[in-house]
């Protein structure tokens, strides 16, 4: 908000349409606050008509050659929600077998932590109103 002011008070004219839209419960998904704001952009600007989207990220505040710089996030993870099943044979708790359904999944949660997914930023990805 300070850049905004910033550039205001220098009688600063962008070539395209600057936004700034803040929600209010982002942290928990965003069912009203962001997805609201993006229903109204969606409805007054039309699909794929936002270039990028900056976002505060990771609150991110660096030491940059000397100065200290509040760093904004061009691109943030996303988080997923995944139910896996797994199913194995029947049996007794006495007896179990050498590979119960819980340490299956185990392995399953083992091998998605350990092949995390690559973050990819590039001229071709583009931010758009769902």
């Amino acid at each position: 908000m300070e850049a905004f002011e910033f550039l205001l008070g220098q009688d600063f004219k962008p070539k395209r349409t600057l936004l700034a839209a803040f929600g209010f419960d982002e942290e928990i998904s965003g069912f009203h606050g962001a997805q609201e704001i993006s229903k109204h952009l969606l409805d007054h600007y039309g699909k794929d008509s936002v270039e990028f989207i900056i976002d505060e990220g990771g609150s991110e505040v660096k030491d940059v050659y000397g100065n200290i710089f509040a760093l904004p996030g061009t691109a943030e993870k996303g988080y997923l929600d995944v139910r896996t099943t797994v199913s194995g044979k029947g049996g007794h708790s006495s007896v179990p077998p050498e590979h119960t359904t819980i340490g299956q999944l185990s392995q399953i949660i083992k091998l998605i932590e350990k092949n995390p997914w690559d973050p990819i930023l590039s001229t071709e990805s583009r931010m758009c109103l769902l």
